[in-house]
């Protein structure tokens, strides 16, 4: 709530203040609470990531919470956690969120924004994403954290978004293998670049 408060004074009233929390440190007995302290101290928004700092990442989130939370909050909510695919998006706004942060689904899944985006829009499944696209923004997604990062600094962090950009793909067990060892940006793109003309 202080923390909350000491920002919404400290800037203009037109910029809007959000928080993001879990649903506690190890229970949920405060977290009504903490939510409406968020509202009362001037935050525009709230997301609320529905686990405890406790459940880290083991149990699945529990999202029956962030519908107790809209029920007790005026400001906007938005609902983070275990969201995979556009039908969670979907059930999640069914249970009252106003919005949907996506995290660790877009690791495994890039294309959830994209997809979400036009389900919306249209009602309609946007169709699998082909090999040579999946390919090519592998390598443009490692180009941009290259130009950010020295090289070093970016290969290694890099190979967790491979389980996104491999997914569905057949025959991929030894290029991910091999990608899990090339330390070297040209490498990686010359390794890709074969693995997509030998499936075409």
């Amino acid at each position: 709530h202080q923390i909350v408060l000491a920002l919404r004074r400290s800037v203009p009233p037109e910029i809007p203040v959000s928080a993001k929390i879990r649903l506690g440190y190890d229970d949920t007995e405060n977290t009504i609470d903490i939510v409406q302290g968020i509202e009362a101290a001037g935050a525009n928004m709230v997301t609320v990531h529905a686990r405890t700092r406790a459940d880290r990442y083991k149990a699945p989130a529990r999202w029956e919470w962030l519908a107790k939370i809209k029920n007790e909050i005026s400001i906007p909510l938005i609902g983070n956690g275990d969201v995979q695919t556009v039908q969670d998006v979907e059930d999640m706004f069914d249970i009252g969120c106003d919005g949907v942060m996506i995290g660790r689904g877009a690791i495994s899944n890039p294309w959830i924004f994209k997809q979400a985006k036009h389900y919306f829009k249209t009602k309609e499944h946007l169709p699998e994403v082909k090999l040579r696209e999946k390919i090519e923004l592998c390598i443009a997604h490692l180009g941009i954290m290259v130009q950010n990062k020295n090289i070093a600094n970016s290969v290694v962090p890099f190979r967790k978004f491979y389980i996104g950009y491999l997914k569905g793909i057949k025959n991929v067990s030894k290029l991910r293998s091999d990608l899990m060892k090339i330390t070297e940006h040209n490498e990686i793109i010359d390794r890709l670049h074969l693995f997509l003309k030998e499936s075409e």
